[in-house]
């Protein structure tokens, strides 16, 4: 890589930002005080198994149009990764069963 693209990473990723509580990206990421949820090789099968699922999302996409976008890309990747997170218990829903309640638009903004 370009020593100039080198330096603008390392300076952008030690930028104090507010939002991680004054620290930079490197040390909020490296001093995070736990590990990895998944070793390397589970990380690796996950990436393997999220990719076989875009792929067969975008042939499904294609079967319809003929073609496929970057932007069908990007959804099928984002449907495989929520698709996971699902089967693996990471997102759950599930019906509250309480309601807020209901106030029409004058009631609710005088």
């Amino acid at each position: 890589m370009n020593p100039w693209a080198d330096s603008a990473i390392y300076h952008l990723n030690h930028v104090h930002r507010d939002k991680l509580k004054g620290r930079n990206a490197c040390v909020a990421y490296h001093c995070r005080g736990y590990k990895s949820f998944f070793d390397i090789r589970e990380r690796r099968a996950i990436y393997d198994w999220l990719l076989d699922k875009q792929n067969d999302i975008l042939l499904e996409v294609k079967a319809l149009d003929g073609s496929v976008s970057n932007k069908a890309a990007a959804n099928a990747w984002r449907q495989a990764a929520m698709i996971w997170l699902w089967m693996n218990e990471f997102v759950k829903v599930s019906l509250n069963g309480k309601v807020l309640p209901y106030f029409t638009w004058k009631n609710a903004h005088k």
